[in-house]
């Protein structure tokens, strides 16, 4: 089979489902929480909602590396729109 430059199945899969599961907790943490009184909320829900949020943008930036590594790549060759027009330059 050819290698399609696709990041594994089960990665993409883990990466989604830590996502969604660190969503589900930081809306069942805030399901919780008494009427957003900061004063109340004590340090471990803090500590709770930085962990899955951290949780969440590293699962992002991952999946988006995997699915997409040429828009984080710097320099003039990683742009989408330059590999299109280099392709537009070879058919003409």
């Amino acid at each position: 089979m050819r290698d399609t430059g696709c990041p594994p199945f089960l990665e993409v899969l883990s990466c989604l489902s830590c996502i969604i599961l660190s969503l589900a907790m930081i809306g069942w943490l805030l399901l919780w929480l008494p009427a957003w009184n900061v004063q109340v909320i004590s340090l471990e829900v803090w500590v709770f909602f930085l962990a899955f949020g951290v949780i969440v943008v590293y699962s992002f930036m991952r999946l988006i590396q995997g699915l997409f590594p040429l828009w984080l790549r710097a320099g003039p060759g990683g742009s989408v729109m330059v590999k299109v027009l280099e392709i537009d330059a070879v058919g003409e």
